[in-house]
């Protein structure tokens, strides 16, 4: 199996962990527009160069569950984030504002401790337990930490 592999779903596991520890029992899904919201908010607050369309489209509609962030070139590098009705959650657009972040990194170290930065700033999630978890999962690193992103 490859690392990349490994890292996406030990991220994944991770991810389901921390949500049942910080995401309400009864979570709310935004509207897009809130998604776009807080996503604007991320790049804002981080500075980042390039700032993201969110998606949402009738093909958007019929796929399943995922959510996406894909690098586009049709008229010039844009980031693309795809965010599915049953994906608009506080926890997904972070998770993809991540992946905007840190595009070269997959689910690897850097985006893990990207995505975990963004859930403490604008989920706020508990740093102390949400890196505890992400060690117990082999997730992130302590030395990705000191280069995430935010």
């Amino acid at each position: 199996m490859e690392m990349q592999d490994v890292n996406t779903e030990r991220f994944y596991a991770f991810e389901r962990a921390a949500r049942a520890m910080f995401e309400p029992s009864d979570p709310q899904d935004l509207e897009l527009g809130a998604c776009i919201d807080l996503i604007q908010r991320v790049f804002t607050a981080t500075r980042h160069p390039q700032h993201p369309v969110a998606y949402s489209g009738s093909h958007w509609e019929n796929v399943a569950e995922r959510a996406s962030c894909t690098l586009t070139d049709l008229d010039g590098p844009m980031f693309v984030i795809g965010l599915p009705p049953k994906r608009r959650r506080p926890w997904a657009a972070l998770h993809e504002a991540a992946h905007a972040l840190t595009w070269h990194d997959g689910h690897g170290p850097l985006f893990a401790m990207t995505c975990i930065e963004l859930w403490v700033m604008f989920g706020r999630w508990n740093r102390d337990a949400l890196t505890d978890l992400a060690q117990e999962f082999g997730v992130g690193s302590k030395s990705a930490t000191s280069h995430a992103i935010v």
